[in-house]
């Protein structure tokens, strides 16, 4: 890569230029490539992948991702400068993902990078009478390529899993969703899940004309739940939602009490509670 030295700003030449500026004024500094290496390590009888598939991206989600040969688990890659999230993923073993800073023109070594399969999780998904509910998605949040469904007794596995914190996203047509907090010590273990029915919540938000408003960022939070708490619950329980061109919402809540909460362009808040019992349907409207 080429760039500019204007006075400390660095301009980066993609393309030719023409620049009409004093010559004592401009510096081109030519650098290196810009690139990551790292070592790819397997834990002790692990056989070696044929290829592992690589990806660098920003946090908005672009960039490039790929397929690459094991080399001996050899990486050397060249890389935009700048903050990147490297991904790694082989057949069998449980993704790696790091956040990585190169700076221009230098070769950032990563050292060793452990490689493993990684746990299986497995459980089992039941309703308050403990059926088995098949058909059940069952995702590990954070690491949403790992995911399942439960067969017809209720069961899942969800193999080569980063054994860290780990919460289950448990979703089931007819039934509230649920977050189910693992601890990382019981990761292996058998996950009982038990989903209820609920209640069918209806919400409707109108402006001070009494038109229906489309929003985002409803929350329907349950009014015993404080974030500080346990964050891990807090997003379990508390949900955003968003209203359709009718001012409409309408989602499953478990038993309980809730905060419903949506903000009107240059106006406060717009809020209301309401209780739920299993088995019912609760009307509500949120207005001026």
């Amino acid at each position: 890569p080429v760039e500019l030295d204007l006075g400390g700003r660095y301009l980066r030449l993609a393309e030719p230029v023409r620049l009409e500026a004093p010559a004592e004024d401009v510096r081109i500094v030519s650098r290196g490539p810009t690139r990551v290496r790292a070592r790819l390590v397997l834990t002790a009888g692990t056989p070696a992948p044929d290829r592992i598939d690589v990806g660098l991206h920003e946090d908005s989600g672009s960039g490039s991702s790929g397929p690459r040969a094991w080399n001996g688990g050899r990486l050397l890659l060249p890389v935009e400068a700048g903050p990147r999230i490297l991904s790694l993923a082989g057949a069998g073993f449980a993704k790696v993902e790091l956040r990585i800073d190169v700076p221009v023109g230098t070769t950032l070594d990563l050292g060793e990078i452990a490689l493993s399969p990684g746990i299986t999780v497995r459980g089992t998904v039941v309703d308050a009478g403990s059926s088995p509910i098949p058909g059940t998605r069952v995702t590990v949040v954070g690491q949403e390529e790992r995911v399942a469904q439960t067969d017809g007794e209720g069961r899942f596995a969800i193999p080569h899993v980063r054994p860290e914190r780990l919460a289950l996203s448990v979703e089931a047509e007819g039934f509230v969703d649920r977050w189910v907090a693992v601890n990382r010590d019981d990761a292996s273990q058998h996950q009982r899940v038990v989903l209820v029915h609920g209640a069918l919540l209806r919400l409707r938000v109108f402006d001070a004309a009494g038109r229906p408003v489309r929003l985002t960022g409803v929350s329907v939070v349950p009014t015993d739940l404080e974030k500080e708490e346990n964050e891990v619950a807090y997003y379990a329980r508390a949900t955003w939602n968003e209203t359709d061109e009718q001012g409409r919402l309408q989602l499953r809540v478990a038993p309980g009490a809730y905060r419903i909460s949506a903000a009107l362009r240059g106006r406060d808040a717009l809020s209301a509670e309401v209780s739920v019992e299993e088995g019912q349907t609760v009307e509500v409207e949120l207005r001026p």
